[in-house]
């Protein structure tokens, strides 16, 4: 959010944010009922005008506890295992696996990770997969959580963007609004602007 911010700062437009299940997110984006969807991968959301610079990256990594042996180094490692992740956010390069692994989906919400961690403390599942970014915060706040909690690996790693609405009334604004974006984070990378961002949450 505060990049988006800070790529709109001193123009003519304000952005206002407004949090949706990220199912019903990707409709409203789609149907114009928002004018932009931030966040999405190309994939989640094919239907949306993407810009052509992103806005960052996320990667779904797998945590377990630190007496759990496992680690994920190719999509058949999932294969017997029991996951707790997000609902609408199923890798795409595990699909062939998931009906060979235990995938129980929660909603995203102030209390999922806390949720998730819990059910892996009590042994009700076997791994959590997350973003990277959030499980570091998360983990970052508590030094004996974080050692009863063992990082995994990744599965993927996806361009993030600030998508618009494809509806063809507001394409003229969509349009503008592109070009803007691109001017401006083209200036912020040059400035290292997102490397501060992260050094500021504390995200290596």
């Amino acid at each position: 959010m505060e990049y988006a911010q800070a790529i709109f700062k001193n123009t003519p437009y304000t952005l206002e944010f407004r949090a949706y299940p990220w199912s019903r997110a990707i409709k409203n984006a789609s149907t114009g009922d928002t004018l932009a969807l931030l966040g999405p991968a190309k994939e989640e959301a094919p239907l949306l005008i993407f810009p052509p610079s992103e806005i960052g990256h996320q990667r779904f990594c797998f945590y377990t506890r630190t007496d759990d042996p496992w680690m994920y180094d190719k999509p058949s490692s999932v294969v017997g295992r029991s996951f707790i992740l997000l609902a609408d956010t199923f890798p795409d390069v595990l699909k062939p696996y998931e009906k060979k692994a235990y995938f129980n989906y929660i909603q995203n919400s102030e209390t999922s990770t806390e949720q998730a961690i819990n059910l892996l403390k009590f042994r009700r599942t076997d791994t959590i997969m997350r973003t990277y970014n959030n499980m570091v915060m998360y983990l970052n706040k508590d030094i004996v959580l974080k050692k009863s909690i063992k990082f995994s690996n990744c599965v993927s790693k996806q361009n993030l963007y600030l998508a618009f609405t494809p509806i063809n009334e507001r394409s003229e604004l969509v349009m503008k609004l592109i070009k803007i974006h691109e001017e401006n984070i083209a200036k912020l990378q040059k400035h290292n602007f997102l490397e501060k961002l992260l050094v500021k949450y504390n995200i290596n």
